[in-house]
């Protein structure tokens, strides 16, 4: 028989039951959208490694120590090159430099940071400059590539010389154990009136639209035949 207590008993349990019912997913939800938030991240992070080059990765995953970088600056007795355009890739700077498909380039790459410039261009898909700007926060983000010789820094002047002229600036980059440190190094500026030019809203150059392009796969392909030579320059792509 059931009594007035057994009842309360029975409503108090299924409210008790609700209440959880509603509030432990609550709870779970922070928990839930972090995952997901993890799990986009992750196909993002998937998606770029799809779209861009592995070498390309390689050279961005470069954090030489202090005394690699002593050696690399001694090897032939120049600054090395910041790049921050299509040279960023190091297949396209292998074509250009003349370097064949078995240089590991990649390996003398790694990030850097110019402070105090800015990245311009004269339309959507052009090839960008850099420019120094008022905005003393300003940087530009970009590849620093060590042991470069003669020959090959020859090859990106005349190259980029179109661009700009090449000054000696600093740029920033990880090192080991001094975590940060101050390179000087060869780069082209904008030289001349920023007119018609347009500044790019980022630190840095996207290279993803210029990797889809078939200029790119041509000079992938010459690349890895170990041709030398492309119709065309980047210059009008």
């Amino acid at each position: 028989m059931t009594t007035l207590t057994d009842f309360n008993i029975c409503s108090n349990s299924d409210r008790t039951i609700t209440l959880l019912g509603t509030i432990v997913p609550l709870l779970l939800r922070p928990f839930e959208l972090v995952q997901t938030g993890r799990l986009l991240k992750k196909a993002r992070f998937q998606t770029d490694q799809m779209q861009l080059p592995r070498d390309y990765y390689t050279a961005r995953a470069n954090i030489f120590s202090d005394s690699q970088v002593n050696s690399f600056v001694r090897e032939h007795g120049t600054s090395p090159r910041f790049v921050y355009g299509p040279l960023v890739l190091p297949t396209v700077l292998k074509f250009y430099t003349g370097s064949s498909k078995t240089y590991p380039m990649e390996k003398y790459m790694t990030k850097a940071v110019l402070y105090g410039y800015e990245l311009y261009q004269s339309g959507d898909k052009s090839i960008p400059v850099i420019a120094r700007s008022r905005n003393p926060k300003a940087v530009v983000e970009g590849m620093l590539v060590f042991n470069l010789e003669e020959s090959k820094r020859n090859s990106i002047f005349e190259l980029e010389s179109g661009l700009g002229h090449l000054e000696v600036v600093q740029v920033e980059i990880g090192c080991k154990p001094s975590r940060k440190r101050f390179i000087d190094a060869g780069a082209f500026l904008r030289a001349g009136s920023l007119d018609g030019l347009i500044p790019i809203k980022s630190t840095f150059w996207d290279p993803t639209a210029f990797v889809n392009s078939s200029f790119y796969q041509n000079i992938e392909q010459s690349v890895h035949r170990s041709a030398g030579d492309i119709s065309g320059s980047w210059l009008h792509a």
